[in-house]
């Protein structure tokens, strides 16, 4: 599974179940999966990654893993940086699209992403 998820993967649909799917109009989210392990993952709501390490994935069974370097953030009372880890369910991976279930993890999206050529 881990090599049909290497590529580039933009949002186009979303919502709290595979049954009430919207379009993803603005702010897409987009992931760049690398061979090597390592990911650029842009826009949507999530941590914003320290520029001198990239994102690293892996597959856990049927969860994909994503863990990012995360800045201090001194405003918010936060002195140190630390690391966090996105999870989420591969509900089914294919040649050209990718649906993943941030649920079981405390999310609330499905999201469906189509590969960018």
């Amino acid at each position: 599974m881990r090599d049909e998820l290497v590529g580039r993967w933009r949002a186009v649909r979303s919502g709290a179940s595979l049954q009430q799917l919207s379009p993803v109009d603005t702010d897409p989210r987009e992931f760049r999966f690398r061979d090597d392990g390592t990911a650029e993952i842009v826009a949507g709501p999530i941590p914003s990654p320290r520029q001198e390490r990239d994102w690293e994935w892996y597959v856990l069974g049927e969860n994909l893993v994503m863990t990012a370097p995360v800045d201090a953030v001194p405003a918010q009372g936060g002195t140190e940086a630390k690391v966090d880890d996105l999870c989420e369910q591969i509900v089914a991976v294919g040649e050209e699209r990718l649906i993943l279930d941030a649920r079981p993890f405390g999310g609330d999206l499905v999201t469906v992403f189509e590969r960018v050529v």
